[in-house]
């Protein structure tokens, strides 16, 4: 939804406002790499290449944020541009993207309490598949991009690939904002500021 989270509460002020988001390696990307075919000299100048992006207007979105840097800084700056505004302006249940494509059953029954709703068992999620992964996320380039160019809002989304925790992938995670009417009770919680992060 990005920045229009305000308006669709003005329109339906009793709807739960769901900010879906992906790690931001993944959605660079996703840019680079537009329906499965690297764009020219990609991936083996992938934190070199200085060629156009265009694909979905981002290099336009991103002229206009005066991002600078390689192709992949740009991305990541508009990402966080997009995320963070999206995060100021408080939805009710932010979603990881990662957590939702591996796991959409569980997933959508988490949503469907929320709003005190039975979940419908009919639902056909078979389309839904795992995530296509970030270019080599383990690379060091990326860290450095990432501290870089995002926010510390925006770090809290990169999935960490380096050590689960206790066998399980630190992106099977869903946030809720502390400002919503409906809550969960979690297994485990890591506090934000302005935000529970439930970890299932």
């Amino acid at each position: 939804v990005n920045a229009r989270i305000s308006h669709l509460r003005e329109i339906v002020p009793e709807a739960l406002i769901v900010h879906l988001v992906r790690d931001p390696r993944a959605w660079v990307t996703s840019h680079l790499r537009p329906y499965g075919e690297w764009l020219p000299n990609l991936p083996e100048q992938f934190f070199n290449y200085q060629g156009s992006f265009n694909y979905w207007s981002r290099q336009e979105v991103a002229r206009c944020l005066n991002a600078k840097g390689f192709a992949h800084e740009q991305l990541l700056q508009v990402w966080d541009h997009f995320t963070c505004q999206a995060e100021n302006d408080k939805p009710d249940v932010t979603l990881r993207f990662e957590w939702f494509a591996k796991q959409p059953d569980t997933a959508l029954k988490t949503l469907y309490r929320l709003v005190d709703m039975d979940y419908d068992e009919t639902l056909n999620v078979a389309h839904v598949h795992p995530p296509n992964p970030p270019y080599r996320p383990a690379l060091p380039e990326w860290d450095e991009a990432i501290n870089k160019n995002v926010s510390s809002i925006g770090r809290s989304f990169v999935v960490n690939v380096a050590k689960p925790k206790k066998g399980k992938e630190t992106d099977e995670s869903v946030s809720f904002s502390t400002s919503g009417t409906k809550k969960l009770i979690p297994s485990q919680t890591l506090h934000r500021p302005d935000r529970t992060v439930l970890i299932t």
